[in-house]
């Protein structure tokens, strides 16, 4: 999974993570940081795990505004504020 600086692959990867690492949530969620509009970003299409989204996850990575495919991170039963790679 890459961390990019926008909501698409045609961005740049600044970084690469793996399955099972966590990455926090950019925008502070009181519930579930995937559920809130201001937490999700729409942009380029991709297919990961057999589907196709344009739906980008914000994220916080050295301290600025990232994105990672939502379709493509594990947000169940992780605490608010954080998800899980997966």
């Amino acid at each position: 999974m890459k961390i990019r600086t926008g909501p698409g692959t045609g961005y740049t990867a600044v970084a690469q993570v793996g399955a099972g690492q966590w990455v926090g949530c950019w925008y502070p969620a009181t519930t579930d940081c995937n559920k809130t509009s201001t937490g999700v970003a729409t942009g380029d299409s991709y297919t990961c795990n057999g589907v196709t989204s344009n739906k980008w996850l914000k994220v916080g990575y050295n301290l600025t505004l990232k994105y990672v495919a939502l379709g493509c991170v594990n947000t169940a039963h992780i605490p608010p504020g954080a998800v899980v790679i997966g």
